[in-house]
């Protein structure tokens, strides 16, 4: 028996161990493995393909028509917020006119005089509606 470790080593006869070293090989290229497909898969993934098309197609035009809808919705906001607006407004004018004291203010203003009482009206009035009444 031979010693190997230690101060008295004995040094081992060499054992030629044959290893395999690998081969150098130049890399071929890949190859392609092809499917073959009978025709019956073929018109199957086709029609598939045909299909998710036409849903792709329907949903664009549905998309559309959901964008033109509220676009709709949102012009007749718009013009029910202006007709508010100028529903308010023409409540603050029969408010106006309404009141007898802001009527007479602005009668005043725009250069109508009150009636007295013992005023009488003007005869070229009547004269023109009884002519047109006896016709």
């Amino acid at each position: 028996m031979a010693y190997t470790y230690g101060n008295l080593a004995v040094r081992e006869t060499e054992r030629h161990q044959e290893t395999k070293k690998p081969q150098k090989r130049s890399n071929p290229s890949p190859s392609r493995k092809t499917l073959k497909l009978s025709a019956l898969e073929k018109l199957f993934y086709l029609a598939i393909c045909f299909g998710v098309a036409l849903m792709l197609g329907y949903l664009v035009l549905l998309n559309s028509k959901l964008y033109n809808t509220n676009h709709q919705i949102y012009q007749t906001q718009k013009e029910i917020k202006l007709q508010d607006e100028k529903n308010a407004e023409l409540k603050a004018m029969l408010w106006t006119v309404k009141n007898p004291e802001k009527l007479s203010a602005e009668a005043i203003t725009g250069g109508f005089k009150p009636v007295q009482e013992d005023q009488k009206p003007s005869p070229d009035n009547g004269a023109n509606d009884r002519k047109t009444a006896s016709r």
